[in-house]
């Protein structure tokens, strides 16, 4: 069973992915997965050869300037998305194929922007009230013309949780969302069995 979990920058999808770890969950990030292939010396070219100039003094991804290159010109952000999605979906896949009588909830940011909806059994989105988002992208360092280049470079909360088979609201506190993924794990259990 795999179940994609999605929502905006700032949602809470990281939190919300380690309370399903918690409850038992094999749990994959396509953040640490981008992560890794990041420092592969043929993505890295490939980067390169896209974007152009985008590497720190040790030759790393810089990643505020790809940033600021994608976010300002959708076609590049495109390209990208096109080069490190499939291969993130295919190490996603192998997880679950590995591991058929677990549930396995992968953590997909882009999951409806980048058309993985059939890639998945189940949909979970985690939602945010606007104004949480907001003040959880500020104290990370986010500027706020930085929070909306991004948010519009995604589909709006409301219309990925209509499309979900579960919704996840993490504007509360800690517990009430707590509460919400057990809630969802014990059902993802079911349908497992």
């Amino acid at each position: 069973m795999l179940a994609g979990l999605t929502g905006n920058l700032g949602s809470g999808k990281s939190t919300v992915l380690s309370m399903f770890k918690a409850h038992g969950a094999l749990t994959v990030s396509s953040d640490e997965i981008v992560h890794r292939l990041l420092s592969e010396t043929d993505i890295k070219r490939r980067i390169g050869e896209l974007l152009g100039d985008v590497f720190d003094s040790t030759g790393n991804i810089d990643k505020p300037k790809t940033a600021a290159i994608v976010f300002n010109n959708p076609e590049l952000r495109r390209a990208l998305e096109a080069l490190l999605h499939p291969l993130v979906m295919a190490e996603i896949k192998r997880a679950a194929s590995a591991n058929t009588d677990r549930v396995v909830v992968a953590e997909i940011p882009l999951l409806f922007e980048g058309n993985f909806t059939n890639d998945v059994d189940k949909i979970i989105t985690v939602i945010s009230d606007r104004d949480v988002v907001e003040e959880r992208l500020k104290l990370k360092g986010f500027r706020t013309a930085d929070i909306k280049s991004r948010l519009s470079a995604q589909l709006p909360q409301e219309k990925k949780a209509a499309m979900s088979d579960f919704v996840i609201n993490n504007s509360g506190n800690h517990e009430e969302t707590k509460s919400q993924v057990a809630d969802v794990y014990k059902k993802l259990k079911c349908l497992l069995s």
